[in-house]
């Protein structure tokens, strides 16, 4: 309906939404944009991000934002891994989903780029730590009045996960230790970015809080370890076979937001994806 606009990523929530929408959606890296966002930034982990319907509109916003300048010119001969492994035991992928990551594949490899399956080593700690993460950060900021009660009560297990697993400083630094050697081999990290195709839309607020936890757990597992790396990720539209939108997640390590940009404005042109809803009519 806008062609672009802000949003606050602290576990996935620009990547998430534009893979649900047939979006462009980019998280920065730490320290490209300002993050002052409620009482702590979730601890370091928010990030302020766009969604646009082309990659050129996201990157003249995150240039806005950021202050900086990124280059959308083709890199010839990247190093791309392809990955459909979860970050924890007990999460699947759909089929749909892996599919999404493949046929980008292919059409990477075709484009000259040097794609190979590896896998990112994911400590057996990440998730827990994502997960403890999600749970307490939200805990600093108290809810005011209106807010649902199954948003109190995440409030409310996030302080009890205070005292259980608090987010560590350290989680972040120890992860991009893991992660290092897995960047040095490769510019780019191709990803599901979600689980599993989207979810029925309906007033989530009238369920509980236990199915509304269950729900985003399996549905959207791969956002979040790069927000405690505080590596730059993006969601890119692909086709998908039902109908609804199609998604990749692309990562890079610490200033790698030109590459991302530039690869997923290379994907843009070699395989259009649409601008608006397909009832919805712009000119009128």
């Amino acid at each position: 309906m806008v062609p672009v606009a802000h949003g606050t990523d602290g576990l996935g929530s620009v990547r998430i939404p534009a893979a649900a929408c047939g979006l462009f959606g980019i998280k920065p890296g730490t320290g490209i944009v300002p993050a002052q966002v409620g009482a702590d930034s979730w601890r370091g982990l928010l990030e302020n991000g766009p969604l646009a319907t082309t990659v050129a509109d996201a990157a003249l916003m995150l240039e806005a934002m950021s202050g900086a300048s990124f280059d959308l010119a083709e890199r010839p001969g990247l190093r791309i891994a392809v990955s459909v492994k979860p970050p924890g035991p007990g999460v699947l992928i759909s089929k749909a989903c892996v599919a999404a990551v493949r046929q980008c594949a292919d059409l990477l490899g075709g484009l000259g780029h040097k794609v190979q399956a590896d896998d990112p080593r994911y400590p057996l700690w990440a998730t827990p730590a994502m997960v403890a993460a999600w749970f307490a950060c939200p805990a600093g900021d108290a809810p005011g009045p209106g807010v649902e009660p199954r948003t109190r009560r995440h409030v409310r297990a996030g302080r009890a996960m205070l005292r259980v697993r608090p987010p560590r400083p350290d989680d972040g630094e120890r992860l991009r230790a893991a992660f290092g050697p897995f960047f040095e081999r490769h510019d780019v990290l191709l990803t599901p970015t979600l689980a599993r195709p989207c979810l029925p839309a309906r007033r989530w607020g009238e369920r509980s809080w236990l199915h509304s936890v269950v729900s985003s757990l399996t549905f959207a597992p791969m956002t979040g370890v790069w927000n405690v790396t505080g590596y730059p990720a993006a969601s890119v539209p692909t086709p998908a076979a039902t109908g609804l939108p199609g998604s990749v997640q692309l990562v890079a390590a610490p200033g790698g937001e030109s590459v991302l940009l530039a690869l997923a404005a290379q994907i843009e042109r070699v395989q259009r994806w649409r601008r608006h809803a397909p009832a919805y009519d712009p000119s009128g």
